[in-house]
């Protein structure tokens, strides 16, 4: 069983160390740095192609999502939460 958590926008992600990423698909709220923040957008862009590519159509929705290096679940060190 996983752990579902929904943060409050606005200052208080702020005050926690999260930071909000975007590219053409994505939203991503993340504690981790800007590098790594960059790096899996870019491979979340590159999967969402492939993907597009199979369904033969492209994403019509933004997909926001969760990457944590310190939140711990029972799945391990990472959190994604898709919308």
């Amino acid at each position: 069983m996983g752990l579902l958590m929904t943060l409050p926008g606005g200052p208080r992600l702020e005050a926690a160390g999260v930071v909000t990423h975007r590219s053409k698909n994505f939203i991503l709220h993340t504690d981790d740095g800007p590098d790594r923040a960059k790096k899996l957008l870019e491979q979340l862009e590159r999967m969402l192609g492939i993907v597009s590519t199979y369904w033969r159509g492209p994403n019509r929705h933004v997909i926001e999502c969760w990457w944590s290096r310190t939140w711990r679940t029972g799945l391990g060190e990472s959190f994604l939460r898709w919308r």
